[in-house]
């Protein structure tokens, strides 16, 4: 009885695990490059422009207001009865007294003005209206 020995492995069984190795490093680049680095809005809102240079702070809660009237905080949908209640109970669980408004560019003025009084009456002392510069 004759038992043959084991066939050698082939050198080029790496080689071609290689271009394979490649094109998954391409694609991890690819994906991190496209990828989105920042959450999205909850509301689609088009901020109206400004000639400041000024940047917003790192820190704080932002109101967004869509054209409609719509408000949002935080992922939570707010009525303008509710909002006074809301922004206080917010503002007494984080340190700063802050907060950034995130207005449509069509919101009726009306509307704004109301906003501001609510907030004005939940105690928030400083209120930053976003735009986009006019760059």
């Amino acid at each position: 009885m004759r038992i043959s020995s084991p066939r050698p492995r082939s050198i080029d069984s790496e080689a071609g695990v290689l271009p394979l190795i490649n094109i998954v490093f391409l694609l991890l680049i690819f994906f991190m490059l496209a990828g989105q680095l920042s959450a999205s809005d909850p509301l689609a809102v088009e901020p109206p422009e400004s000639l400041s240079e000024s940047l917003p702070k790192d820190q704080t809660l932002t109101l967004f207001i869509s054209e409609d009237g719509q408000m949002v905080i935080e992922d939570t949908e707010v009525a303008l009865e509710q909002l006074e209640e809301e922004i206080s109970a917010r503002l007494s669980r984080k340190v700063a007294a802050d907060l950034e408004v995130k207005a449509d560019n069509s919101l009726d003025s009306a509307r704004l003005v109301q906003v501001m009084s609510r907030l004005r009456q939940a105690g928030v002392e400083q209120v930053t209206l976003l735009t986009n510069s006019r760059r």
